[in-house]
């Protein structure tokens, strides 16, 4: 199996058009939220923007990262009328949206109504030819009904997205409580080491590639390496971490 450096990949092996999801899959400190925001700043612009949802009250990635990548910090979606005039597009690149959560009995009503809002916008703006890259990280929390229960609006942008130039970018930890369109969807499948039999086990549900092969090569990665998958023409390899 071909091993590149993340450097590498980027040269050579990233190819992004507009609409397609990608979906990283990896346990806490793999590197899947490094490697999912240093392959969007390589993708957005004020043309195709960029928005990364944010659920913990406290985080330092997205916190570098929205610097790094330029991008506007929102509580609210839409944004307010005079921040919108503040972070015009063509001074940012997208948007991070981090509603104001830290009170247990309300922080799962805000987010769902963030989040909700930010998911049903960008489905229209998209319909308008606006192309958005939009990434959803911990998406099983967002799908799950006993947390926020928006898996009807992620399988909805799933299915219609490509087509309308809104690209999903969906991470979580675990594959086998996650998503089915999170496999049977995405353009781009990043799958970090796991020891768990379940985990392994999903990844058949990966159309048109071999389970146990798959299995066997995610077993032996090292660990911050991943695997790597464009499923349009089956490209493999293994990114170093």
């Amino acid at each position: 199996m071909l091993k590149v450096s993340r450097d590498d990949f980027l040269e050579r092996k990233w190819l992004y058009k507009p609409g397609e999801h990608c979906t990283f899959i990896g346990k806490t400190g793999s590197g899947k939220t490094t490697l999912a925001m240093t392959l969007m700043g390589d993708v957005i612009k004020p043309e195709m923007p960029g928005i990364v949802l944010v659920m913990k009250p406290e985080d330092e990635t997205p916190t570098k990262w929205g610097k790094r990548l330029d991008l506007a910090r929102v509580a609210e979606w839409p944004p307010p009328v005079q921040q919108r005039h503040k972070h015009s597009p063509q001074k940012k690149r997208g948007w991070l949206v981090w509603p104001k959560v830290g009170n247990i009995n309300t922080d799962r009503t805000t987010l769902r109504r963030v989040f909700h809002q930010v998911f049903a916008e960008c489905y229209a703006k998209t319909r308008m030819a606006k192309p958005r890259c939009l990434f959803a990280d911990e998406v099983v929390a967002i799908a799950s009904p006993k947390f926020l229960g928006l898996e009807d609006d992620l399988n909805l942008i799933w299915m219609q997205g490509r087509a309308m130039g809104l690209g999903l970018w969906a991470a979580c930890q675990r594959p086998f409580n996650a998503p089915l369109n999170a496999y049977e969807q995405a353009v781009h499948i990043f799958i970090w080491k796991s020891t768990d039999k379940r985990n392994r086990q999903r990844f058949g549900e990966i159309g048109g590639i071999d389970a146990d092969l798959i299995e066997a090569i995610v077993q032996q990665l090292d660990e911050y390496d991943c695997l790597y998958i464009r499923r349009t023409d089956y490209t493999f390899c293994v990114i170093g971490g």
